[in-house]
């Protein structure tokens, strides 16, 4: 895929992000490309593999190679203790798991309430059906309009 012309590709755009081997199979490149649930952007970057003690003192190198102030934006960094933000995970299950129930009972009573088309519908609620009435013009009005 390195071989066509005329496209521009990330690690040479970006050479300090990712290399030529790993292109968008870059854990990092994925991790950034992968939408967000909440309104702001917080992906993980790396992960500390050791057991920190108490007191430890952490260095970061950090190098800026997005500049975003002229998006109006900003940049921290977020220390975890590693858990897992399962929140969009639950909101997917759960409405899944609603529509499901739902359409077994669409489903239910298509299939053991069935009525052919046209007939009366029975049951509850009834359907309401406005009075007859019917007006007529009295001969006053019928001859005025005439």
């Amino acid at each position: 895929y390195l071989k066509e012309p005329g496209f521009s590709w990330l690690y040479e755009r970006y050479p300090k992000v990712t290399s030529r081997d790993l292109g968008v199979r870059s854990k990092r490149f994925i991790a950034w490309m992968c939408p967000n649930f909440l309104n702001r952007a917080s992906k993980p970057y790396g992960v500390i593999s050791e057991h920190l003690k108490k007191g430890s003192i952490i260095d970061f190198v950090i190098s800026s190679s997005f500049p975003v102030e002229q998006l109006g934006a900003r940049k921290t960094v977020l220390l975890t203790r590693g858990t897992q933000n399962y929140t969009l995970a639950v909101v997917l299950l759960v409405s899944g798991g609603l529509c499901f129930v739902l359409a077994s009972v669409v489903w239910a009573i298509h299939l053991f309430c069935a009525r052919p088309p046209g007939s009366a519908r029975r049951g509850w609620p009834r359907p309401f059906h406005w009075p007859n009435t019917v007006t007529t013009l009295s001969d006053s009005e019928s001859s005025e309009s005439a």
